[in-house]
Order: C-alpha cells, then structure tokens, then sequence
C-alpha cells in the first residue's frame, strides 16, 4: 500500500497552523489539499463501504464468479489499507500540533509569579487553579463546582446551579503541577478568575463551562493555550503537566 502521506509537507503546516494558532483536526483538509493528496477523500469514500463490498464480493465466489468477486475484495482490501493510512496520516498531523503547542507554552515560562493546576482523580475528575503573585508567598486557588443534585447523580451534564468561586489549596486527594510565569502574566491570569468569580450563580455544563474549562480560560489569560480537544480535568491536567516538562 503507497503511503501518500510521506508527500505532506510538514514544514509547511507547522508554518500556518503556527500562524493561525489553530489544531490539525482543522488544518487536516487544507494540507491535504496543499500536499497535492485530493485524491484521498475521494479514495476514503470506499472506507464505509468496505463491508458491502467484502459481502458483494464474498455472494460472487459463492455462485461461481470467480473473476466477478475479485474486484470487489480488492476494493475492500484498498479500504482497509486506506483507512489506516488516513488514521496514521491524521495522527502524526495531531502529534505535531502538539509538539508545537508544547514549544510554544513552554517558550513564555519563567518570572518569579507562578500558576498551578489541581487534579482530584476519581470520577469525571476535579481541576482547581492556583496563580501565585510575584512577591507573595501563597497561591490564590479558584475552582468552579456546582451544587449537589438530588440522587447523587456522579455526572450531571447541565446544571443551573454552577459558581466559580475562590477555594481552599488542594488537599492530599489531589496532584499538583506549577510552572513560573512572568509578574505580568500572573496578574492578568488573576484578573481573569476575578472576572469569573464576580459572576456569581452561572450555568454548569460539562466540557463547556465546567472546572476544566474555566481552568483553561484562565491559564489562557496568562498564555498558556491547551491544544483543541483538551476537553476533561485529567487531560487538562496532562497537558499542562507536560508543559512543565513532566
């Protein structure tokens, strides 16, 4: 099976996804456009129709059609090959744009403030994040909850009932990852949890505005910008972990 994907230019989508500070799950079609590889979705089509084909071809050989199945199995054979070849291709894009996101997050680290993400295991998880003041000797913690729903439901996709709010330092329950940023970046990662907690009551919703996203926003108000599809508390932790160089 040709591996079409060793003509994608690398080079150049780390150069636009870099500019345009966006993920290879978007940029995926326009390299494949501009790697000269059109003929790959079209080829794809086959993909979801390699059962039937298999089956087609399969009905063929059973009547005798020797020749009249062949065609058929060898299209389904291509879409197997096809289909991991898309799946390979899109996994090294994705690798890349997080080697990228790491390079970038890691090049505005160091000051003598510093910011911290929580992670409470069990469950869907907890995040809560702490953003230390150059000067000061303890981190202020934010997190956002949402109240108790009757029944004890673990998971609650939307509630009314969601605050972010100022919290206690995590506990023993919980793992700690800090990094340093400058003064300037601290202050303005505090500004935005201040924001956020002067809001009061607002809507929870899981992996729209939940404990792992307000946590984003606010380590995004200091720079650090968590690759798309960094959705839940633990990968969220991950990742800023790995910024850290752990």
């Amino acid at each position: 099976m040709p591996n079409y994907f060793k003509h994608i230019d690398k080079d150049l989508w780390r150069s636009w996804g870099r500019e345009q500070g966006v993920n290879a799950v978007i940029t995926f079609p326009f390299i494949l456009a501009a790697s000269g590889a059109l003929h790959i979705p079209l080829a794809a089509n086959d993909v979801v129709n390699a059962p039937p084909l298999i089956a087609y071809g399969l009905a063929q050989w059973d009547t005798g059609n020797y020749l009249g199945s062949v065609a058929p199995i060898a299209d389904a054979t291509f879409a197997a090959g096809m289909a991991g070849e898309l799946s390979a291709g899109a996994g090294a894009l994705h690798e890349t744009a997080i080697v990228e996101n790491l390079a970038m997050n890691r090049a505005i680290l160091g000051g003598d403030a510093e910011i911290s993400v929580a992670f409470r295991p069990g469950g869907f998880g907890h995040n809560k994040v702490g953003i230390r003041l150059a000067g000061d000797q303890e981190s202020q913690w934010f997190h956002m909850t949402r109240d108790p729903v009757p029944g004890g439901k673990p998971v609650v996709i939307v509630s009314p009932e969601g605050e972010f709010a100022a919290t206690t330092p995590p506990k023993s329950e919980y793992v700690v990852s800090s990094v340093p940023i400058s003064a300037a970046r601290a202050k303005a990662a505090l500004n935005q949890a201040q924001t956020l907690e002067s809001r009061g009551d607002i809507w929870y919703a899981l992996c729209i505005r939940d404990c792992a996203t307000t946590t984003r926003s606010i380590l995004g108000s200091a720079g650090l910008e968590a690759p798309a599809g960094t959705l839940t508390p633990k990968a969220t932790f991950r990742w800023f972990e790995n910024v850290g160089g752990k």
